[in-house]
């Protein structure tokens, strides 16, 4: 369900709209992470973090990650990740 503001619901047409952007800008990810590990070369670089910044909140967002393999892999490989895992771990 989309949040509501100012008393109105959801733009359905807007939501289409982002709809069809999320999955085209998905593919071009997917394509580019197919054969790859990381984004730039063979290490991770801050491009992986910037990019993947929205995936800690792609089950609160219900962003269609299924059928895109190898952004759920990536993500996967950065799970592996302690400082990505848990960011603010220690600091309370």
């Amino acid at each position: 369900m989309a949040p509501r503001h100012f008393g109105r619901g959801p733009d359905a047409q807007a939501l289409e709209r982002a709809g069809q952007e999320f999955h085209a800008f998905a593919a071009v990810l997917d394509e580019t992470l197919a054969g790859r590990t990381w984004l730039v070369g063979d290490r991770l670089s801050y491009a992986d973090f910037r990019v993947a910044s929205v995936l800690p909140f792609a089950a609160e967002a219900r962003l269609p990650l299924d059928g895109y393999r190898h952004i759920e892999d990536w993500h996967a490989r950065l799970m592996d990740l302690d400082a990505w895992r848990s960011p603010f771990e220690g600091l309370d």
